[in-house]
């Protein structure tokens, strides 16, 4: 792999900023709590987990910006925007062309709001590879 060749992905959604009325006018609200998949990239942990608002989406990513990556045409990743700043734990998308930095959640995304994923925890583990290189630090883009 050309480390030197790694960037992250355009925002589809420009970036999701942490005052909530910016989010408002930007992504899909939540009506009610969603079943999502929870990834985090240190401990490779894929799990289930519920979702009540996007508050609780940044508090489960451990960040104060996301950046959403789609998955198909009902589940979007969303991911800490900041992760390849502060992590040095990573993952590969399955027919995805760059790698992706830090913890994120998979959620499903309706016409107006989210609603539950329609991936399981086998299923996004069957999508995803942990990447945690030794001994190389890779550099943020800028």
């Amino acid at each position: 792999m050309d480390w030197e060749k790694i960037s992250i992905p355009n925002n589809i959604f420009g970036t999701i900023h942490e005052n909530p009325r910016e989010d408002r006018k930007i992504l899909p609200q939540l009506k009610e709590t969603v079943k999502a998949i929870l990834i985090q990239t240190e401990d490779h942990i894929i799990k289930e987990v519920e979702v009540e608002n996007f508050r609780a989406l940044y508090g489960l990513i451990g960040c104060s910006l996301v950046e959403p990556v789609r998955l198909d045409g009902e589940d979007t990743l969303y991911l800490d925007e900041e992760g390849r700043l502060k992590y040095n734990s990573y993952l590969s998308l399955k027919n995805y062309p760059s790698i992706l930095a830090g913890n994120g959640v998979v959620i499903g995304e309706g016409e107006e709001d989210l609603k539950d994923t329609s991936l399981t925890v086998e299923k996004v583990k069957e999508l995803i590879r942990f990447l945690t290189p030794k001994g190389i630090k890779i550099p943020p883009t800028v």
